[in-house]
């Protein structure tokens, strides 16, 4: 999806855009997508119209993710 502009409080490309871009600070490269997506859709698409994201609120929820890869069993 192509977006014109970032965007929040649904799901669609200016939100998925924003979602990518929030993360890509702290991580020092884009998500991947399906790591955006989720993001998105657990964050994003929840902010109000005025909104605060704190850096510990981003890295709260990438610890999380990526303490769940660690426990989530393999795929086959």
């Amino acid at each position: 999806m192509l977006a014109d502009a970032f965007e929040w409080g649904y799901r669609g490309a200016g939100p998925d855009a924003l979602a990518e871009a929030i993360l890509a600070d702290p991580l020092g490269f884009n998500p991947d997508p399906p790591v955006s997506e989720s993001f998105e859709r657990e964050v994003v698409a929840r902010l109000e119209s005025e909104f605060e994201l704190s850096a510990a609120d981003v890295d709260d929820w990438l610890t999380l993710r990526i303490a769940a890869a660690r426990t989530a069993p393999p795929t086959t």
